[in-house]
């Protein structure tokens, strides 16, 4: 017997309407921007913002939910008329400031389930510092062809000095 899908998460669904609202925006701003290099540069960045709707689409595919590419929503097609209206100016500290929101949105939403695992994330660091003292030493041994000294039954040290405590 199979499970029916849970519904979509909310917050999945979000994500990718904002990114197909970024995605149509910055093709805006490619189409009315006057300089060329500008142009294929939102040009650019739209795909990169189609490539995220991939993304989210095909999480919630494999979580059960397969959905369409979300049409710009009525806000992106207003932000969009009126750029093409006024200028693209208008609409570029628009978009930078909703990336930079969400971007300390996504970090804040990471930092809170990383939360619980700050114990083991530590541990993993510290761990993975032992490791790396290992492999830095076994580097040395390796390059400079070290080898482990041996000691007999005694240790006599003759006009011995300790090498960073000279005169």
């Amino acid at each position: 017997p199979t499970t029916a899908p849970t519904p979509a998460p909310h917050i999945w669904l979000h994500h990718l309407e904002d990114e197909a609202d970024a995605a149509y925006l910055y093709l805006a701003l490619a189409q009315a921007e006057q300089d060329a290099r500008k142009s294929e540069l939102y040009r650019k960045l739209a795909q990169v913002e189609d490539r995220h709707v991939e993304m989210w689409r095909k999480l919630l595919a494999e979580h059960g939910h397969d959905v369409p590419a979300p049409a710009p929503s009525r806000g992106a097609r207003l932000r969009a008329w009126v750029a093409r209206r006024v200028g693209a100016g208008i609409l570029l500290p628009m978009l930078l400031e909703e990336e930079g929101r969400e971007v300390h949105r996504i970090l804040l939403e990471m930092t809170d389930r990383l939360r619980g695992y700050s114990d083991s994330i530590r541990q993993t660091l510290v761990t993975m510092a032992e490791l790396e003292l290992i492999f830095a030493k076994a580097r040395f041994a390796t390059e400079f062809d070290c080898v482990v000294p041996r000691f007999g039954g005694r240790l006599l040290l003759k006009e011995a000095r300790h090498p960073l405590l000279h005169d």
